[in-house]
């Protein structure tokens, strides 16, 4: 028995419910993952071939737990490789036109090996480009695991950022709804607790907000964007946890004028 990402992946003789040849698909593909080089980035696509292979005839949900394995196969691959940074930023327009080609060619190699290479705000760095790979295995995962890759890969806000705090709370509110109509489907899929806790994450950062995104002003007063969110949530947002929160968070905002105050702090869902 293994554990990816908090998930059991069981394999012979372990529970009935889970298939003899189930089983052994996902032990034979444990066992090729454990034979690659775990420092080199070409190591990912030998293991997206090897997905490929053994999973042609195999079951979606089977399919489902090896991807599972397969993205932390990715993630810790990522952890152990060594990537040329210092090759990465001749990258930069300063640099002559060699560093730029060698920059390149290093960054296209990369991408061959399904990495990614994210320049943001003077930095750079290397992930393993999961929306690509999701994309490439979609014929082999279950229609609704896809439809949650489909879903993450939406959550993003105006500005194409997916760090919940730089979301505005307009972006929250929508954000949650639409979580909360997409586990309206009580059919049981692996990511459905995925799925959970990202609704869940954009309901705490409606109520309790962020530095960056502050309920109340300094006034003590409820900021009003966070008021047209929580207005939005109540007047459109289908039955859910979501507008459950928010209209009891409501009654006590206006119990206490819409202000800042203990009971508000107290609040607890």
């Amino acid at each position: 028995m293994k554990c990816y990402r908090g998930k059991i992946i069981l394999f012979p003789l372990v529970l009935l419910t889970f298939s003899f040849a189930k089983a052994q698909v996902l032990q034979n593909f444990s066992d090729q993952l454990d034979e690659l080089r775990s420092d080199r980035s070409e190591s990912l696509k030998m293991a997206i071939g090897y997905y490929k292979d053994l999973l042609r005839q195999a079951s979606p949900e089977t399919a489902d737990s090896a991807y599972v394995m397969l993205e932390d196969f990715a993630v810790s691959l990522t952890r152990n490789i060594h990537f040329n940074l210092i090759l990465l930023r001749f990258g930069n327009q300063d640099c002559n036109n060699w560093e730029k080609k060698a920059a390149a060619d290093y960054t296209d190699l990369l991408y061959g090996h399904y990495f990614s290479v994210i320049r943001k705000d003077g930095l750079i760095t290397v992930r393993p480009d999961l929306m690509r790979i999701q994309t490439e295995l979609k014929h082999f995962l279950s229609p609704r695991t896809y439809a949650y890759f489909e879903a993450v890969q939406q959550d993003t806000n105006a500005q194409g950022n997916t760090g919940i705090v730089d979301f505005t709370p307009g972006e929250l509110a929508q954000r949650a709804c639409f979580w909360d109509g997409f586990l309206l489907d009580e059919v049981p899929f692996l990511f459905r607790e995925e799925a959970i806790q990202r609704r869940d994450a954009y309901i705490e950062q409606l109520v309790f907000g962020s530095d960056r995104q502050p309920v109340f002003g300094e006034d003590g007063l409820l900021n009003e964007a966070f008021r047209k969110a929580y207005q939005k949530i109540l007047r459109d947002c289908g039955e859910g946890k979501t507008k459950t929160v928010v209209g009891r968070y409501w009654e006590v905002l206006d119990k206490n004028d819409y202000r800042d105050c203990p009971e508000i702090w107290m609040f607890q869902y």
